[in-house]
This record gives C-alpha cells, sequence and structure tokens, in this order.
C-alpha cells in the first residue's frame, strides 16, 4: 500500500496526500536570480571585449611589468623559472625561500591541513577496526518504503542497544584522540614555524636589521634636531 500524508509539519502544506514545503517558490526565485547575474556579468565581459584599444603602449609596459614581478630564479643569468618540483615548504639549498618567508609559512601551514586530513582520516579507520565497522557506514543507507522495514527490524534486535552504545563509544574515543593529536600537533606546528622563521631572520638581511631606538635625549623642536641627532649617531 501507498503511504499518505494527512498532517504536514510547521513549513509544509498538504496537496493532493503529499506535504509540500511553503517556502518552494523561493526556488525558481534564486534561479531566475542567479540567471539574471550571469547574464549581466556576460553582457559586461562582452562589452569589454568588443572596445578598442586606446592605450596599447601602457599595456604592453603592464604586461612587461608584470612578468619582470614573476618568482624567477635569480640565481641563474638567465632568470629562469623556478622548476615544478621546487618544494615550497622549506628553503632551497643557499637558504633563499621562494617568494620570501611569508610564501614559505603559508605554504607550511598548507601543508599541515593536508596531513592533519590524511591523519584524522586514517585515525576514523582505525576507530572503525577497534570498535565497530559500522562506523563506515552510519549515515550513508538509503532509506525508502522498500527497506525501512527491514532497517527498523534490524535495531529492533536485542544487541542494537549494545552496538548504540558501542558507537557513541567509539565516536567519543575518536573525537578525544583527535583533539589531543590537534593540539599537540598544532603546538609542534607553532614551534617549527618559529625556528624556521628565527632561521630566516639570522641568515637575512631586512631593514629591520639596520634600525635602532634612542631614547633619554631632552625634548626639543626645531627644524634642526634630527640633524643635530643624526651627526651625533655618526
Amino acid at each position: 500500500a501507498d503511504d499518505h500524508c494527512l498532517k504536514c509539519a510547521t513549513g509544509f502544506y498538504l496537496q493532493e496526500d503529499a506535504c509540500y514545503s511553503s517556502w518552494g517558490f523561493l526556488v525558481p526565485c534564486v534561479y531566475s536570480l542567479m540567471g539574471l547575474m550571469f547574464l549581466m556579468v556576460s553582457s559586461y565581459y562582452i562589452w569589454l571585449r568588443s572596445q578598442p584599444v586606446v592605450n596599447s603602449m601602457v599595456l604592453n609596459r603592464a604586461l612587461m611589468r608584470r612578468q619582470h614581478l614573476n618568482l624567477r630564479d635569480h640565481r641563474t643569468n638567465r632568470h629562469d623559472w623556478y622548476p615544478l618540483t621546487t618544494n615550497l615548504c622549506q628553503t632551497l639549498a643557499d637558504g633563499h625561500a621562494v617568494g620570501g618567508r611569508a610564501l614559505l609559512m603559508f605554504f607550511n601551514f598548507q601543508a599541515f591541513v593536508l596531513v592533519w586530513c590524511v591523519c584524522a582520516a586514517i585515525l576514523w579507520v582505525l576507530t572503525a577496526w577497534v570498535f565497530e565497522w559500522e562506523l563506515l557506514s552510519a549515515g550513508k543507507t538509503s532509506v525508502s518504503s522498500e527497506n525501512i522495514y527491514s532497517i527498523c527490524a534490524k535495531y529492533q534486535r536485542q544487541d542494537a542497544d549494545d552496538r548504540h552504545m558501542r558507537l557513541v563509544k567509539s565516536k567519543l574515543v575518536y573525537c578525544a584522540v583527535l583533539y589531543a593529536f590537534t593540539t599537540l600537533a598544532s603546538l609542534a606546528y607553532a614551534v617549527r614555524q618559529h625556528k624556521q622563521r628565527s632561521g630566516l631572520d639570522a641568515s637575512e638581511a631586512t631593514m629591520r636589521d639596520f634600525g635602532f631606538m634612542l631614547s633619554g635625549f631632552p625634548r626639543e623642536s626645531g627644524p634642526q634636531v634630527e640633524k643635530d641627532r643624526a651627526e651625533f649617531i655618526q
């Protein structure tokens, strides 16, 4: 026998023995708005492409400037591109960081996030292997009118409560271990970043290395104050 709805929950209305969302009319409105925005952006792009070029000299100089700003290997006279196998998470053999220390720190962060995701997935599989393999399939069963009774019968058996408690315990253990691992890994990552940045500061000369602060001078004003102090330092 087919199932029929007699009463709908809040936010739904009953029509022909079926419940429909009261906000269903927003779907075509959202799609229409997205289509209109796409049409406007496409029209503007086509209009820009059809405009005549009136500043070709400035355009060529800008393109040349952009080429000069690209990261290249300045250790050679040809200023070649860096090879695709360049490890941006470490400095080169001469201690030089490609793109500067900020880019190095950024790619180290990206590598840390990727490694953390892999470790979290491996830990989930290990938790399922130790406690219950059903962790890998929980929430993936599609419910339909054909298998709803078999699913209910499966979880109404005597060992259903034990299985449920094992699942809860395994998820709790997973969250606790992952939390501890994330905390320790974050601390280790922060220490590594600090050491790497300190090493770059010690091996490279920046504007900060040529600056210093003076104090204890009397308060005075005038056009010759800075010049007098500069002569005193020299």
